[in-house]
């Protein structure tokens, strides 16, 4: 019997692609350099610990706190999957709901208050090593067995890892870019 749904957050729950670029094209621009929206968009959902070294050099802990820290101010550029948060809140009456995201606490908190989205617990990439180091993580944390446990995701590599776990999951297919998305202010 599933006990325990987790969800991830970016691609999964909300679509934060724009907020994020938006947010990580000023942090570049404020440190001098400059990022293409297709260079963020092929490292949408991976940590930045994973690909802004390599972009910014010694900069990238300056360009990351910046990023954090002016991410609120792009929150109006997220646009919420319904279909997946009304999930969250029915699932959350009778199962233990639980967030599994490689996206950073301060910026994930920021985005759950304004759409008032509880979970009974919130894990961060930043925490552990790699996707299957979380999940077992938190199959022990919950004191439950993979069986017991479903995955909303949409990544097909962390689909991947789950189901080598035991755990249910369930696919999020990836989000269409529309043309409006691509370039919402002309040419960026």
């Amino acid at each position: 019997m599933i006990t325990t749904v987790i969800f991830d957050f970016d691609g999964t729950l909300f679509d934060t692609r724009q907020a994020n670029c938006l947010a990580y094209q000023e942090a570049f621009r404020r440190c001098g350099l400059r990022l293409s929206r297709d260079a963020y968009y092929g490292f949408f959902g991976k940590k930045w610990s994973d690909w802004g070294p390599s972009l910014a050099g010694k900069r990238a802990q300056r360009i990351h706190a910046i990023k954090q820290a002016i991410y609120p101010s792009y929150l109006d550029h997220i646009q919420p999957m319904r279909a997946y948060t009304v999930l969250v809140e029915t699932f959350r009456h009778t199962h233990t709901t639980v967030l599994a995201t490689n996206a950073s606490e301060a910026c994930v908190r920021a985005v759950l208050a304004q759409y008032e989205l509880n979970f009974i617990k919130e894990f961060y990439g930043v925490d552990f090593p790699d996707r299957r180091c979380m999940l077992q993580h938190i199959l022990a944390d919950m004191s439950i067995e993979a069986s017991q446990a479903l995955m909303f995701d949409d990544s097909p590599d962390n689909i991947a890892i789950a189901r080598s776990l035991g755990i249910l999951t369930h696919h999020v297919r990836p989000l269409t870019i529309s043309a409006e998305e691509q370039h919402p202010f002309g040419s960026i």
